[in-house]
């Protein structure tokens, strides 16, 4: 069922209060952090609106992961099993391995229908209420046809960085935005961990100077040759070693062959560690999600599969070794380790230069104004704050400004 949190039940009084004021149709960006519950907040309003009110609805996500999850939540926040039937290729398995849960259940007639965006769009269930899981992807083709394919829905859009994958708003696919909370207040409340950055000299930073940029982001090919040097991955396992040792992780690279790598550098020194990605069986993904929560692994390296969909919260470091100009791809990677679990502070490892150039995963952005903003042009900065990260010349904390003295050695900044 729906935690206590004042938050998540009010954001539920609004989507359903956008429900009923829309019975037509209409369109409602829903923004929460990672980690703050948000496929908790949309199945306690799915429960309200198609199990208690009779409404239909259908849900989509890019992953079969991610679909089964949004089932799970379902039955968790109290929606009868028998209302609820999986679209999903393949076996239907559970997230984490366990017999104990009931088996998921494919049943056509249900009026609630989650699946995978190609097995939506290959059945399109009949709906009243429409959501999109990341809603972040929706400016894509293909999903912007299969929102169109339902006219006379609500339609509810999750995410946790309400912009595109080049950094512009989203009105141009959404008529109303809801923010549900925001980082430091799930900080404070103790619902997310505040996460110290770590970043390396510069001379152990990718040489990105030419690198092209492709659809808003770096060339993942020639990204793929820039980071994918002896050095530079070797440089990840001492940074790991001094200050993660012993932190259960995640580490981000640009490529499969990059990912590799890094798995090859921990292995080699003694570091028990595995590679993962989307040609990986989905039983043995979650086997080795299991071994690394529990400790039986230290770390999974991938390309990007672990960046969404995935909370493991005794995973408390990120290595990002993927440099990036997404907001999106940086601040989700990052949320990986920013649950909290046994009172232990998230370590993000930046061999990236991800949180010099974007912001610190802790910062407050203005996304009510980047959704308002004219999404012509490239709004990217819009998300930031005022401020920026300064990184210490001593030890590579990365700190906001304003901070006068290192918090991790007290080295002074210098006055600018």
């Amino acid at each position: 069922m729906i935690e206590d949190r004042p938050y998540q039940i009010k954001a539920v009084e609004s989507i359903v209060d956008f429900a009923v004021e829309h019975p037509g149709g209409g369109s409602l960006l829903v923004s929460c952090p990672p980690g703050g519950g948000k496929t908790v907040i949309i199945a306690t309003s799915l429960r309200i609106l198609a199990a208690e009110q009779g409404l239909r609805a259908v849900g989509w996500a890019h992953r079969r992961e991610i679909a089964c999850q949004n089932y799970d939540h379902l039955i968790d926040c109290g929606v009868p099993r028998e209302l609820v039937g999986l679209l999903i290729t393949g076996d239907a398995g559970h997230e984490h391995n366990d017999e104990t849960r009931p088996a998921r259940h494919r049943s056509p007639s249900a009026p609630i229908q989650i699946g995978t965006v190609e097995m939506i769009r290959r059945h399109k269930p009949p709906a009243d209420i429409a959501w999109s899981d990341e809603a972040h992807m929706d400016a894509a083709d293909g999903r912007r046809a299969l929102r169109k394919a339902y006219p006379h829905a609500v339609h509810l859009g999750p995410t946790g960085s309400p912009c595109r994958l080049d950094g512009r708003g989203l009105k141009n696919e959404y008529d109303a935005f809801l923010q549900v909370s925001s980082v430091s207040e799930l900080i404070a409340l103790g619902y997310l961990a505040e996460p110290t950055v770590w970043t390396v000299p510069k001379e152990l930073l990718p040489d990105l100077a030419r690198v092209r940029k492709k659809r808003g982001d770096y060339d993942v090919a020639e990204l793929g040759k820039a980071v994918n040097r002896r050095a530079i991955v070797g440089g990840i396992v001492e940074h790991w070693k001094r200050h993660a040792d012993g932190l259960r992780t995640f580490a981000f690279g640009v490529t499969r062959a990059h990912s590799r790598h890094i798995t090859r550098a921990f292995v080699e020194a003694g570091i028990p560690w595995a590679h993962v990605d989307g040609e990986t069986p989905y039983a043995e993904r979650q086997r080795l999600l299991d071994r690394v929560t529990s400790g039986d692994l230290m770390g999974l390296s991938c390309a990007d599969l672990l960046t969404a969909g995935v909370d493991r919260p005794p995973i408390k470091c990120v290595i990002q070794a993927r440099p990036t100009l997404s907001l999106v791809i940086h601040l989700q990677q990052s949320g990986r380790a920013m649950r909290p679990w046994g009172g232990v502070t998230p370590v993000i490892l930046d061999h990236a230069g991800n949180s010099v150039r974007l912001g610190l995963p802790q910062e407050e952005r203005d996304w009510g104004a980047l959704f308002a903003a004219d999404t012509r042009t490239d709004t990217r900065t819009d998300t930031r704050s005022k401020t920026t990260a300064n990184v210490c010349a001593n030890c590579h904390a990365v700190m906001p400004v304003g901070i006068e003295v290192c918090r991790e050695c007290e080295t002074p900044f210098p006055v600018v």
